[in-house]
């Protein structure tokens, strides 16, 4: 005689609340992290405050923001802007998802961390 068959109900763990992160970057990062902290219903940790962030390395942030925030304001005078726009745009171009060429070398930007 078989024995009967017993059924095991799953038992569904809670599911981990969802992370938010966000850098303090200008032009409303921190506006788009709190709508989609506020529907997920959690909290947004900024990485780039304490106590996620050493203290070194929020030295390094700050200071690269400032040398950021002064070429972005300087690249919109006349005569030097242009090359500074320039500049801005090299640091900060995202390559095409499907390029047509190998991008598996380190760019300008990764170059530029891994000297940091």
């Amino acid at each position: 005689m078989k024995a009967p068959l017993r059924v095991i109900e799953p038992r569904l763990e809670p599911s981990p609340k969802p992370i938010v992160t966000s850098v303090e970057m200008g032009y409303g990062h921190l506006r788009a992290a709190h709508a989609l902290a506020t529907e997920l219903g959690t909290e947004i940790l900024h990485v780039d405050r304490p106590p996620l962030v050493a203290p070194e390395e929020l030295r390094l942030w700050r200071a690269s923001r400032r040398v950021y925030e002064i070429t972005s304001r300087a690249s919109q005078l006349p005569v030097i802007g242009a090359p500074l726009k320039s500049f801005l745009e090299s640091l900060t171009d995202i390559p095409h998802l499907h390029p047509q060429r190998d991008l598996s070398a380190p760019n300008f930007q990764v170059r530029s961390l891994q000297r940091l």
